[in-house]
């Protein structure tokens, strides 16, 4: 047991450490960042392996996501063989596999305990990186690398990939906060210094996240929290009149900012005028374009990982601004893999929303609570997909994927979450 004890919290370090390294390199939007966090994740992966290989009777388990996951490593390895350009699809394909092997390490590897250290981890990430971006913002802290310097980025380049990353944060901080009860601590005086920490983490990321001005971010979390709010009324969870308050504290938001003058109000004011019409114009263009790929690439797509190459046969004149990404992770996917990936990532995103959303018998609340946080977090990032591409930035699909491999952790009993620094194996 204590061996096990030891591998599972070598797998919990090993995970978080590599996030944090991208996340700290700017996103791992950098080959070499890239390639060190799968070199993290091949050495886990093997550690892991090896240790289990030594034990009696361990199975690996398996899971709903398991035909999806494979039936698109399967594609993805195809249209590598037929790509136009191999060897960026050979570097789209090791990504592919090292999210995959991340979410077998958190299926297997993470008990119910290490699951909410992992959450811990990612919370107190999201927490960092926001006093960062607000230090950037307000005492000019380096932030040279930023696209617009007027947009909070943290240590991303573009600041709709920060706020990516923060929807996932922010969601685990709600569950947690939600969830969190007095069996699950040690003492009142704890479980009044967790909801504090929470509470103030809470505050620090949603700051971050309006001074972002990711206007896909605001839309694709508040209704991803939306559909959280309803499943919890649903269960009865929180009461009815929550969701009206929450709808009324939207639209609230929403007319103080349209009426207001500073950047936030800015950023909605340019969804009709102002200087991002030319650049909102051009994604509507990149991805009416982006449709003939599919159709001349039906079947295998140009190659994972090869849209900035194939594009430029489709451009159209007059396009002004370069574009290396579709601004639609689910067709950049369709153009460079071929149609048969459209239904195996539909079939994946019902099993997450299932697995996450679905109640599981006997559970107790704060598993329940930060599952469902975790699922609100995804949601919310697999809308920002319809209009960014998140999921093409290393440090958030390994995020993703990790999440996506705790919902499949054995359910947590009751008071398991004791003293988390202290308890446990």
């Amino acid at each position: 047991m204590k061996r096990s004890g030891r591998t599972r919290t070598t797998v919990l370090r090993g995970l978080s450490a590599t996030i944090l390294i991208l996340l700290m390199a700017f996103g791992g939007v950098q080959t070499w960042a890239a390639a060190v966090s799968q070199l993290m994740i091949a050495g886990l992966l093997f550690l892991w392996c090896w240790r289990m290989n030594n034990r009696s009777g361990w199975r690996l388990k398996g899971t709903a996501l398991d035909a999806p996951v494979w039936l698109f490593v399967a594609l993805a390895g195809v249209s590598t063989y037929f790509s136009i350009y191999p060897y960026a699809s050979l570097l789209a394909l090791a990504k592919v596999l090292a999210c995959v092997a991340a979410y077998y390490l958190a299926v297997n590897g993470l008990d119910s305990r290490r699951r909410m250290l992992f959450y811990i981890v990612m919370i107190a990430a999201g927490t960092s990186l926001s006093l960062l971006g607000i230090g950037q913002s307000f005492f000019h802290l380096n932030n040279s690398w930023w696209v617009n310097p007027q947009q909070m980025s943290a240590t991303f380049v573009n600041h709709n990939h920060f706020a990516g990353f923060l929807e996932m944060a922010m969601a685990l901080a709600l569950g947690f906060l939600l969830g969190l009860g007095r069996e699950d601590v040690n003492s009142a005086f704890e479980l009044k210094q967790w909801r504090f920490l929470l509470a103030c983490a809470l505050v620090v990321m949603i700051t971050a996240f309006l001074m972002s001005q990711s206007r896909g971010g605001w839309g694709s979390f508040a209704l991803a929290a939306l559909c959280g709010c309803a499943v919890l009324i649903r269960r009865r969870r929180v009461p009815s009149w929550t969701l009206w308050a929450f709808v009324g504290g939207l639209l609230f938001f929403v007319l103080f900012l349209g009426l207001g003058e500073d950047r936030v109000a800015y950023r909605l004011h340019t969804l009709e005028v102002g200087e991002e019409s030319t650049l909102t114009t051009g994604r509507m263009e990149i991805v009416r374009h982006s449709l003939p790929i599919v159709r001349d690439h039906p079947w295998t797509g140009t190659g994972i990982g090869t849209f900035r190459w194939a594009f430029p046969r489709y451009r159209p004149p007059g396009l002004s601004v370069t574009f290396h990404y579709v601004h639609n992770d689910y067709l950049q996917i369709a153009t460079e893999t071929g149609l048969l990936a459209v239904p195996i990532m539909l079939w994946g995103i019902i099993v997450i929303l299932r697995r996450s959303f679905g109640r599981q018998k006997g559970e107790h609340r704060l598993p329940e609570m930060t599952r469902l946080g975790a699922g609100v977090g995804m949601l919310s990032l697999m809308l920002h997909g319809l209009v960014d591409f998140n999921f093409h930035i290393p440090a958030n699909m390994l995020v993703f994927a990790c999440l996506a491999g705790t919902l499949e952790c054995d359910t947590v009993r009751r008071g398991t979450f004791a003293s988390p620094v202290g308890r446990g194996t």
